[in-house]
């Protein structure tokens, strides 16, 4: 057994095939803060696999200050991630995309035609979970008129819209989707991420749903989610994962 595997809770009641795809994970090896070589990208994988998942949409970080991947360099970390799970998880499925930051990088994407999008449509983006920067509706406004959907990665983690919901509302009358992280509901983040979490999910806001790995020890947590109140709810929503 894989020694990422060691520790891990996961047991044989716990799936999460009920996703079908996860639309937002940090697997491939050594190019964000995500899985930091292959043998790490092999133990995400065979938890993935033992949850009943087996079709993942890579999602590394794209951004102008740390990690500016472009196709090439995903490309080049999914033909390497595939060579290994051709022989070790044969059938599994390993797609890619970018998880692109609000910010001058992603604009010369979308005017370079540089985009990878999740199923050639949806553009995953994030912006700073430390402060509000403003302009976010611009980037909204780019990557609609690039003809994508604009998809914004784990809304409940930006704390500073907690106390002012206009802010998520403005969003979805503008067209974006939401993607919730599945670990802010075990309160991975905080408790006020898994409150804003557990709303989007009552008023209905959730579109997409993913798991948003980095580690192989965040299974850990995912094995909580069937404690949440939640559980139930989850599987049963209409998200964009079992569409992709």
């Amino acid at each position: 057994m894989l020694s990422f595997l060691k520790s891990q809770k996961i047991t044989e009641a716990f799936s999460l095939a009920f996703l079908q795809a996860d639309m937002h994970s940090h697997v491939l090896p050594g190019i964000d803060d995500g899985a930091h070589d292959l043998p790490h990208s092999l133990g995400i994988v065979a938890a993935y696999v033992r949850l009943g998942i087996n079709k993942v949409i890579a999602t590394p970080h794209a951004r102008a200050d740390f990690f500016q991947n472009r196709p090439d360099t995903i490309h080049a970390a999914r033909a390497r991630l595939n060579e290994a799970l051709d022989a070790q998880f044969p059938g599994f499925e390993l797609l890619v995309s970018a998880e692109y930051f609000a910010d001058e990088y992603l604009l010369g994407a979308l005017q370079n035609n540089t985009v990878l999008p999740i199923a050639g449509k949806y553009v995953l983006f994030e912006q700073s979970l430390r402060r509000d920067a403003g302009g976010l509706m611009t980037f909204v406004e780019k990557i609609q008129q690039a003809g994508f959907v604009p998809v914004l990665a784990h809304p409940e983690r930006y704390r500073y819209w907690h106390e002012d919901l206009n802010k998520f509302k403005d969003l979805k009358r503008a067209g974006v989707l939401f993607q919730l992280n599945l670990l802010s509901l075990t309160g991975f983040y905080g408790t006020g991420e898994k409150k804003m979490a557990e709303r989007l999910l009552d008023y209905d806001s959730v579109d997409a749903l993913g798991t948003d790995v980095h580690h192989v020890s965040q299974f850990d947590k995912l094995a909580e989610l069937p404690k949440s109140p939640y559980w139930n709810v989850l599987q049963e929503i209409g998200i964009l994962n079992k569409l992709i």
